[in-house]
């Protein structure tokens, strides 16, 4: 990701209001696949309760929550990360 292009709100827009705008709590209580909501403990942008939520809500969902990391628990816990990747892959 550091080596990658920096992050562009030019063109992501689209991404970035329909997620902040939709409205999909009815999608998520009718998933009929495994959900895994990940979230930082310490995210200044959104709480960690969202991934609690979400994963009480669907039929099949689960949480962790990391809690050494911030908004991006993927860079913060790498390898705390990945191995929970392969855990829920290997299920």
């Amino acid at each position: 990701v550091a080596d990658g292009p920096e992050f562009s709100v030019d063109d992501t827009r689209g991404l970035l209001r329909d997620h902040a705008e939709a409205d999909w709590r009815d999608v998520v209580a009718r998933a009929d696949v495994p959900l895994v909501a990940v979230a930082g403990r310490h995210s200044p942008t959104w709480p960690c309760e969202h991934a609690e939520w979400l994963a009480a809500a669907a039929p099949q969902g689960e949480c962790h929550v990391f809690e050494d990391s911030g908004h991006v628990p993927f860079l913060e816990e790498p390898e705390a990360f990945n191995a929970l990747l392969v855990e829920v892959a290997g299920r």
